[in-house]
């Protein structure tokens, strides 16, 4: 009777320890990408619902959304993606695999609740293009090149600066695609060009073009002074450890 008992005692106390490192230790197996650049108010919630602040050198997984209140933050995914979040902001990392040995299987699925983002693709767009997309609540945005700016101006209404490359939108009621080259757009439903004195422009977000990264240059992300300031320096591809 006292070996079972002691049988019992080890065996719950084995599931206690599994029980608590398993969140850190799928965390860490699995990033999707990693803070490069934090400024006030920024924090991810998890799938169920439990929030951490985010730093930069944090990592950010597949069911993460990130939140920033009167803050910025920017994220290179593990592909070699930039997102850059603007204030006020909520963005869904809702699911999100990459393997270099098997581009066909990757997936890079987000959905922009609130706010505004600016993004730069990675590998994932370049190799699967139908393995990315963007949920708004407007349209689906699919990707068919390099990045752009996106931004709410109301709950119905999205404006889109398209750089370089090309996006998609699907309106959600009638699955109507409507190709967005380089330019600057409204959607309502569905998307239309949009030209006015009050252009947005790229938010104040100045990541690297396509190019810039895409030959693998390892150029840095600032010096320590720079992420002083209030406003986010211009980020450069940086090797991530473990990538």
């Amino acid at each position: 009777m006292r070996r079972l008992r002691q049988t019992a005692v080890y065996i719950a106390t084995l599931l206690a320890v599994a029980a608590f490192t398993m969140p850190a230790l799928v965390t860490a197996a699995t990033p999707a990408g990693r803070t490069i650049y934090a400024t006030g108010d920024v924090s991810a919630s998890d799938a169920a619902g439990s929030r951490r602040a985010l730093t930069k050198g944090d990592f950010v997984v597949s069911g993460d959304t990130v939140v920033t209140g009167e803050g910025r933050v920017q994220l290179k995914l593990t592909d070699g993606g930039f997102i850059a979040l603007d204030h006020n902001t909520e963005y869904a990392i809702e699911e999100y695999a990459y393997d270099e040995a098997a581009p066909s299987t990757a997936r890079s699925f987000f959905n922009l609740l609130k706010g505004g983002v600016r993004l730069v693709s990675g590998a994932v767009a370049r190799s699967n293009r139908k393995g990315w997309r963007m949920r708004t609540s407007v349209a689906t945005i699919g990707i068919r090149g390099s990045g752009g700016y996106f931004r709410y101006t109301n709950p119905d209404t999205l404006r889109i600066t398209v750089d370089e490359g090309a996006f998609t939108s699907t309106d959600p009621d009638t699955g109507l695609v409507t190709d967005l080259p380089p330019g600057e757009y409204i959607c309502e439903s569905p998307c239309r060009p949009f030209s006015g004195p009050d252009t947005i422009g790229d938010g104040g977000f100045n990541l690297p073009a396509q190019e810039g990264y895409e030959g693998g240059e390892d150029h840095g992300i600032g010096s320590e002074e720079s992420h002083s300031h209030p406003e986010p320096p211009t980020p450069q591809p940086q090797q991530m450890p473990g990538y």
